[in-house]
């Protein structure tokens, strides 16, 4: 009887020093027992601050507390650079972020960032924004801009990663892209049947020619950076005469270069160029004209190797005077 009188005053001691231990854990102000302090947000516009709100840590804010932004720029969106459906961990200051009205956006699946996934807008010059939501805008997706008639212009974010398949395609409209240095990938058809482009300049970190990526466009020339190994089908399907390759490159694919060429600018030697595999898989166009890839380079274009002083000996050669492709004479 003793022994079990005992055991019940241990067992009511233990449950009571537990539920007190687990009721001072619980007002701590997080599992681990540490406490913290209010957080505050500032929300600043051009230097002024608009609100500054305090928040419980892990607590969210609700919007509807917050002032909302200036406009900042004509037929653009211009709200606060964060996500108020997230809980707040820190203190923090948020600026503004604008970008063109009709402009939709999608939370990659494949990381913290966003990616632009439509336009439904009318304004002709598009202004995509470097954040969303807080996030770094990446990428754009799939088809996002497919035969849209309106767009002439793009601002791209300055921390651009990739262009998605046909993103672009059948822009008729548009007629200049700068891509930022960032882009890695350029999809298959990215600015297929951009018949307006004036120009088109490949970033520096793409390794690959995507399939008809530049099909249908109309300017003259193109250089292709320095570390590009593959150009796929049907790439330069395009109006252009003169192209300057890389010395990196490894493989022209099914008719990647077109029979409109007249002059290739080899950055390599004829030695280097030996190494490159050429396709030539025959493609027959209109008027049942014959050619491949290996034909242009060795029976329609001129193909010239790259030589920094003047050759000692006859031959194709050229160098770049001025930052033109320039032939030896």
């Amino acid at each position: 009887m003793k022994n079990t009188i005992k055991k019940v005053i241990l067992f009511t001691l233990f449950s009571a020093f537990a539920f007190s231990f687990a009721l001072f854990s619980g007002c701590s102000g997080s599992g681990n027992g540490e406490t913290h302090d209010p957080l505050t947000v500032e929300f600043v516009q051009n230097g002024q601050t608009k609100a500054s709100v305090t928040v419980g840590y892990g607590e969210k804010i609700d919007e509807n507390n917050v002032t909302k932004p200036e406009a900042e720029k004509e037929n653009c969106v211009t709200e606060w650079n964060f996500d108020f459906d997230l809980p707040v961990y820190e203190n923090a200051t948020i600026n503004t972020v604008v970008y063109t009205q009709g402009l939709s956006f999608s939370k990659s699946l494949k990381g913290d960032f966003y990616l632009v996934s439509g336009y439904n807008g009318e304004v002709a010059d598009l202004f995509l924004p470097d954040f969303y939501k807080g996030k770094q805008v990446t990428g754009i997706k799939s088809d996002a801009f497919k035969r849209n008639q309106t767009i002439v212009s793009v601002r791209f974010p300055s921390q651009l990663v990739s262009v998605a398949d046909g993103a672009f395609k059948s822009c008729h409209g548009l007629t200049e892209v700068i891509l930022p240095d960032t882009v890695t990938t350029i999809g298959a058809s990215a600015f297929e049947d951009c018949t307006s482009l004036v120009s088109f300049k490949i970033p520096p970190l793409v390794k690959v020619i995507s399939s008809r990526m530049a099909q249908g466009h109309k300017y003259d020339f193109l250089s292709v950076p320095e570390g590009v190994t593959v150009i796929e089908s049907y790439a330069f399907a395009s109006h252009m005469s003169k192209i300057v390759l890389p010395v990196s490159l490894k493989r022209i694919e099914y008719v990647g270069i077109w029979a409109n060429l007249r002059q290739i600018f080899y950055a390599g030697s004829e030695y280097d160029w030996i190494k490159v595999d050429v396709s030539s898989e025959p493609y027959t166009g209109t008027g049942n004209f014959t050619f491949s890839a290996k034909s242009i380079t060795m029976d329609i274009a001129a193909l010239y190797f790259y030589s920094e002083n003047a050759p000692v000996r006859h031959g194709n050669y050229w160098h770049y005077v001025s930052g033109e492709p320039t032939i030896w004479e």
